[in-house]
């Protein structure tokens, strides 16, 4: 089955009350969707923390900071999504500042079509150099921004919660977002 991708801004509340989120922000929705049964995950501080959704499915989180919500049996391959030496080789060259008025363009493009506290999605977000990019722009610019990272490959969502601690970082299928419908101001 195809999931719809969020549409702008029709925000859907989960909790009334706040929670943790995966890197300690307060949050007053549950972030991410139970990959098995669709129900909203709870953080419940654990160790390093597990997310679980009222009928007991529970995702660990990882020591850098992700959450893996592929369930096993999905992914086309023992390893989806690029493999560690592809994402180092990217890692290593986006350092080199060759894409960073990319970047910058990118953020200020994000910045004026968002609210003061945005909830963006990047979807495909690899090692999280444009992710953590854009959510600092915005920081610095006075913003609170919410910012997911998805991606398949799960080195690459480790390197992206490592470069950010304030992204929601997990391994996740673009084809089935983890995310509520709606609920995002920009993809």
């Amino acid at each position: 089955s195809s999931r719809r991708v969020p549409s702008p801004r029709l925000k859907i509340p989960f909790y009334s009350q706040k929670q943790k989120g995966v890197c300690g922000m307060e949050k007053e929705h549950a972030p991410f969707l139970c990959p098995i049964c669709r129900n909203a995950l709870a953080r419940i501080p654990e160790g390093k923390g597990v997310w679980r959704c009222p009928k007991g499915h529970s995702f660990d989180v990882a020591g850098s900071g992700y959450v893996n919500l592929l369930p096993s049996g999905r992914g086309s391959a023992h390893l989806p999504g690029d493999n560690p030496e592809m994402m180092r080789a990217r890692r290593d060259f986006l350092a080199l500042g060759h894409y960073r008025p990319l970047l910058e363009l990118l953020a200020q493009a994000v910045s004026a079509r968002c609210p003061r506290s945005p909830v963006l999605l990047d979807a495909g977000c690899g090692e999280g150099y444009y992710t953590s990019g854009v959510a600092s722009a915005l920081r610095d610019q006075g913003q609170s921004p919410t910012v997911y990272g998805f991606d398949l490959s799960k080195t690459g969502v480790r390197y992206a919660a490592k470069r950010d601690k304030s992204l929601y970082c997990a391994v996740a299928s673009v084809y089935d977002l983890p995310l509520p419908a709606e609920t995002v101001d920009g993809v």
